[in-house]
């Protein structure tokens, strides 16, 4: 019995030093977690001064892609014009040389060549009749 209570007399005098120990270790524990909720905070803070200048920049840089887009698309209708304009060309281009190798044929092609052609205007000219 004598040992029971000397153990209970020496857990009565450990325990109070014990939970003073453990105390002190949640307030360093409380402590250093308040530090980092602080630089938590002033992290948060740098990060939305960072998002402010981003789109800051995004919206300085918005006029200059508007006129990109327009240039673009100016471009894109000079090169429909253009490529419209030069099959215009080819396809008249082919019919007047058409016309003059006619023309020349007309002029300085063969007698029976033209004996030719008018016998076929006459067939014509008769089936027309």
């Amino acid at each position: 019995m004598q040992f029971l209570d000397t153990l209970h007399y020496i857990t009565s005098s450990i325990l109070p030093l014990v939970a003073i120990v453990v105390l002190l270790l949640l307030g360093i524990f409380i402590y250093r977690l308040l530090k980092v909720v602080k630089s938590l905070t002033q992290t948060v803070d740098k990060v939305n001064q960072t998002i402010d200048v981003v789109d800051t920049s995004i919206a300085k840089l918005q006029t200059p892609l508007n006129t990109l887009e327009s240039v673009s698309h100016t471009i894109n209708t000079v090169h429909l014009f253009s490529e419209k304009a030069v099959r215009g060309f080819v396809a008249n281009l082919s019919t007047v040389y058409q016309q003059i190798v006619e023309f020349i044929t007309g002029v300085f092609g063969s007698d029976e060549e033209k004996t030719k052609t008018v016998n076929e205007e006459v067939v014509v000219n008769d089936k027309d009749e």
